[in-house]
């Protein structure tokens, strides 16, 4: 930082040096140009009148003026007194007949100041000279190394606590999220980092720290609870599978026994495979690691087909099943998935609707969207359950008594997580609910 700050200071020092010094010859230049012009219109009286009253008006001991003939004899000039010795050198001038011929030569006098002389012509049989002091301005650069001479360290020591307070206040936030991160190392998964009020890259960072860990602490919960709902679902049918086999081998069996023990068996086995896939499309889709296959599907068509794939179910049930679909509606999408997502969502309604009740299937199509929309009068979901309906393998207490592994919604909403859209519900119990499937379209994602 100091090296920066003296070589910006030495960059500074050179442009207002140059620019200073500069000015003055440019000046001496514009003089110069003025008796030119006042010697051809008004003559050259009139040049040394204004030459000995512009030298007056400005200092006589800052500026000088000589007029001077042909024959260097000094025709008019400026109070000298304080000056002292200025030498005359023909050599200096340019010859009469060049009107435009000057120049300026840096002198330093007897008592060591420096100044700046123009030696030049003014017209034909004329020659001026006009010097100027340099004092001013070499107390103007000297003043100005003495106040950053004196900034420097001011600055320096500024600086100095200003980073020292940045720094230590930088730490201590650092500090706590250390601390929580060796918490969290030792399974205390509930602390969180205190959030600072000062809108700092330590408060974002804390934020997005704090943000992870819910995160965390939400897929810890949702492990716990999946390893839970696993080990009492894996439980039941490896229990009757067992008791089947230990059934036979204690009474003895026939052919008659074996094969459906075999035949339980595969059932059992086979409800323990489609549990198991749901899982692993579930994490899937919660990891970003769906594989989506899209292809331009006529949503249409898999809404009816779908409905129509249920309709004896609810014919059984004497349940309406009702569908509103425009005549053709293009999406593209993963048809496989979409049709496996669209059949829990209507499994669950014929599921838990009650005889007699009425289900309503609608897909509406937007610019940047579709939504499926599944609303039906059945039992409804309390208020305790609504938050958790989407999570693996939860069941409510109204559906503790109907067969299923309680994956359907949650698959339901990977699928629609996969594709960037989303499932909502609204539910009154005893009333019914409605869960509609927002479905963006690729473009608009």
């Amino acid at each position: 930082m100091v090296l920066t700050l003296l070589f910006s200071f030495t960059i500074l020092y050179y442009f207002l040096h140059e620019s200073t010094l500069q000015r003055i010859i440019n000046d001496l230049y514009s003089e110069r140009y003025e008796m030119q012009k006042l010697l051809e219109s008004d003559g050259i009286d009139a040049v040394c009148s204004l030459a000995i009253a512009e030298a007056e008006s400005e200092g006589v001991d800052k500026v000088f003026v000589r007029i001077l003939n042909y024959e260097m004899d000094i025709i008019s000039q400026s109070d000298m007194d304080s000056w002292g010795y200025i030498p005359l050198e023909q050599e200096k001038f340019r010859p009469v007949d060049d009107s435009d011929g000057a120049t300026v030569d840096r002198l330093r006098r007897e008592n060591g100041e420096e100044i700046d002389v123009l030696h030049g012509t003014i017209g034909k049989g004329y020659y001026v000279q006009i010097g100027q002091s340099l004092g001013e301005e070499r107390l103007l650069l000297q003043k100005s190394v003495e106040i950053f001479s004196t900034a420097v360290p001011v600055f320096i020591l500024v600086a100095g606590l200003l980073g020292w307070f940045v720094a230590r206040r930088t730490l201590s936030g650092i500090q706590a999220l250390t601390r929580t991160a060796e918490e969290i190392s030792r399974g205390h998964f509930h602390r969180r980092v205190e959030v600072r009020s000062g809108g700092d890259e330590i408060e974002k960072l804390a934020e997005t720290f704090n943000a992870m860990l819910e995160r965390i602490e939400s897929l810890v919960a949702g492990m716990r609870q999946v390893t839970e709902g696993i080990a009492h679902d894996l439980k039941s049918p490896i229990s009757r599978i067992r008791g089947t086999a230990e059934m036979n081998i204690e009474t003895g069996y026939s052919q008659r026994d074996c094969e459906e023990m075999a035949g339980n068996t595969i059932e059992e086995c086979d409800r323990l495979l489609e549990m198991i896939n749901a899982l692993l499309q579930i994490s899937e889709a919660e990891s970003g690691a769906m594989k989506i296959d899209s292809e331009f599907l006529d949503m249409s068509y898999m809404i009816r087909s779908a409905c129509t794939l249920y309709q004896a179910s609810a014919e059984n049930k004497a349940i309406s099943l009702e569908t509103e679909a425009p005549e053709y509606v293009s999406f593209y999408g993963d048809k496989r998935r979409l049709q496996r997502m669209i059949a829990n969502i209507l499994d669950n309604a014929v599921k838990y609707t009650p005889e007699g009740g009425r289900i309503r299937v609608v897909l509406e199509d937007a610019e940047d969207r579709i939504s499926i929309t599944v609303a039906d009068t059945g039992a409804g979901i309390a208020a305790e359950d609504l938050h958790h309906i989407f999570e693996r393998l939860y069941r409510g207490d109204r559906s503790r008594t109907t067969p299923g592994h309680g994956l359907g919604l949650s698959l339901a909403q990977a699928v629609a997580f996969a594709h960037g859209g989303e499932i909502l519900v609204e539910s009154t119990p005893g009333k019914g609910s409605t869960f509609t499937v927002i479905l963006p379209r690729p473009e608009s994602r």
